[in-house]
């Protein structure tokens, strides 16, 4: 096996390797978004719901 087919090989799982790292990186942020995302919802949807508490009450004769 010559120096060139060994260097290639080294690249080619470095390659790969990185790739997968990326693709790791990628699901963990993808997760991250999606939890911060269900949080801000949850937020916004207390925050609905504590406003229209307030304006039945205001409104009930």
């Amino acid at each position: 096996m010559g120096p060139f087919k060994v260097e290639r090989e080294v690249r080619q799982r470095l390659v790969r390797r990185s790739w997968n790292c990326g693709k790791n990186i990628l699901k963990a942020t993808q997760s991250n978004l999606a939890l911060r995302v269900s949080n801000v919802e949850d937020a916004t949807r207390h925050r609905d719901d504590s406003l229209e508490e307030r304006t039945q009450d205001e409104y009930d004769p």
